[in-house]
């Protein structure tokens, strides 16, 4: 069965960069959102029309407009139907205080940018069965 995945990020190339990852790592169902808002949507639209379409991991930055990822990650551990559901925070921020932020909120992991792409190969792989 296909993994699918949201990725959540507001730079193109840097969308770019995370997609080629999964796709080495031979994920093809992956889906992209350049803010908090529109991945909130698509996800609640695939839960909906799809009668529950299974979303495997949220890929999601920290710094957007419209919504940020940590509102994005407070809205997800809210709802009951996707409370559960992993998530990989991207932060520039590689402070303490604003990775216990993203731990606090629920994140499942964190990956500070830049990132090798080794290192968000391991996490993925931490957080889905692939």
């Amino acid at each position: 069965m296909a993994n699918t995945v949201i990725i959540v990020e507001d730079i193109a190339p840097m969308r770019t960069i995370i997609r080629t990852v999964l796709k080495s790592m031979k994920i093809e169902d992956i889906i992209e959102a350049s803010n908090g808002a529109d991945a909130l949507r698509i996800l609640q639209k695939l839960f909906n029309e799809k009668h529950g379409k299974k979303v495997d991991l949220i890929i999601c930055d920290w710094n957007m407009p419209k919504m940020t990822g940590i509102e994005l990650l407070t809205a997800i551990r809210r709802d009951k139907n996707f409370s559960k559901l992993p998530f990989l925070m991207l932060t520039a921020q590689a402070n303490a205080e604003h990775l216990q932020q993203a731990v606090t909120a629920g994140a499942s992991d964190y990956v500070v940018k830049p990132f090798q792409s080794k290192i968000l190969e391991e996490k993925v792989r931490k957080l889905i069965s692939i």
